[in-house]
Formats: structure tokens, sequence, C-alpha cells
């Protein structure tokens, strides 16, 4: 084999957010007042088939923001779920098959950009010595919130497009020697485009627990990379337990 790719693992990307819609009349959430103009809810009647028993008739509300997940009839809101992941293209893991034929780094960059969804590290290693890493997933920009709680639907909040792919954060032999990742926060700490970038992490101690073995020596063999994929070892627990 020329190359070989190694397996993903999570990358946070906050390609959700929830807006509210509010309403001035009982007929909430038919409309919603919008700064381009009167945005109507579209509906949709579904039926749901239930084993052994009635059919369930539902009514699905859709609003320009994406689907209606909650109506708060007192407070007159209804609360819509935007979403990256049912964009065209979002097929997950897709874009896997182009990656499985790139014949170099440059090659392998190339098709993450086709990567949507989900958020993932991509990583690269070569028979040449070569090592990348390569974040992948399409990342919302958003200039006005953090996407960490919902927002007005007014307009004011709206997404500024998505991050290109390419511009997301990745390495290409690094001085250290190695890339890690472990579901942990990798981004590093020039990266610019934190308006694009998410806020939910992982716990940063199986990461931790990888670049230490790997910042004990220079060399590996196999049987030592074998116990690292099965160590079960709790950095956590050197914090959390009391001291004997």
């Amino acid at each position: 084999n020329t190359v070989i790719k190694g397996t993903p693992l999570q990358n946070s990307i906050n390609v959700n957010d929830e807006y509210f819609i509010t309403g001035k009349s009982d007929l909430l959430p038919r409309a919603s007042i919008m700064p381009i103009g009167k945005q109507k809810i579209k509906e949709k009647n579904a039926t749901i088939k239930v084993k052994d028993k009635e059919d369930v008739e539902v009514e699905l509300l859709y609003s320009i923001h994406g689907p209606v997940t909650f109506i708060d009839t007192e407070r007159k809101k209804a609360y819509a779920i935007k979403n990256g992941w049912s964009e065209i293209g979002g097929s997950p893991y897709l874009a896997s098959l182009r990656m499985d034929q790139a014949k170099n780094w440059e090659e392998f960059r190339d098709a993450c950009t086709y990567f949507n969804i989900p958020g993932e590290n991509m990583v690269w290693a070569d028979k040449y010595g070569d090592i990348g890493w390569q974040a992948v997933g399409i990342a919302p920009i958003r200039k006005s919130h953090s996407g960490l709680v919902p927002v007005n639907g007014n307009g004011k909040f709206d997404w500024d497009g998505y991050l290109p792919i390419i511009e997301k954060p990745n390495l290409y032999n690094p001085e250290k020697g190695y890339i890690s990742t472990a579901n942990q926060n990798v981004t590093p700490d020039d990266y610019k485009r934190w308006d694009a970038i998410g806020f939910d992490w992982s716990d940063p101690y199986r990461g931790n627990r990888i670049n230490t073995i790997f910042d004990s020596k220079d060399k590996f063999n196999i049987d030592e990379m074998m116990d690292l994929q099965v160590d079960y070892f709790s950095v956590c627990l050197l914090y959390t337990s009391p001291s004997p």
C-alpha cells in the first residue's frame, strides 16, 4: 500500500442552533415576523404507523430556520432547530470513498473538503514517513452569538455561511513527531476562526495519556502500540482520588 489513512475521532463542531419565533396572535406559530417580510411556516401532515395500535396523525411544522420542535403557547413562542447535518451533501462518511483513493497529503486534504458530516479528526500517514491531521465537517460561522443558547429568529442571529473545510485546523509533519486525537480539544492556540469552532469538547484525559506515552521515548514497536490501544490508566483518577 502507498498510504495509510487513520481512523477518525470526533472534532467539536456546533452545527445546530435553536431559534425562537415570537408571535403576535393566537395564530402562532403559523406565521413569524421577519425583517424580510412575513414568513409563513409550512405545515405537513404525516401518519405514523404503530404496531398493534391505531395510526397516529401528526402535524409537522417547518420554519425558515428548520423544523419546529416546541411551541410555548403561554409565551407565544415557537422553537425551531437549524442544523448543518441536513444540508445537501451531508451524507455521513460518504467522502471516505474519496479519501481511500488519495495517493498523497494534498489529495487527502482535497478529499477531506467533501466530508461535511460529522465533525471528525482525519489523520494521515504514508510509507514515506509523512503524517498529517485535518479537521473536517461543515462549521457554521456565527458573527453575533456562540450557539450555546437559543437566540431570536428575527434574522439578526443567522449564520454567515459555512467555513470552508480546507480552512479548518490541520497539521502536517509537526516538529514533535506525532499527532494524537482522542476527542479532546486539539485546536491550535493561534487558530483564528473561533467563530466557527465548537465549545463542547470531551475531557482531555485520554489525549493527555496518549501524549504522555508518546513523549516518553522516540520509537515504539507494534506490541507497545497495541498496549496503548487498550490502555485503561485513568489520568482523571490522579486528580479525583484521595491521597494514600
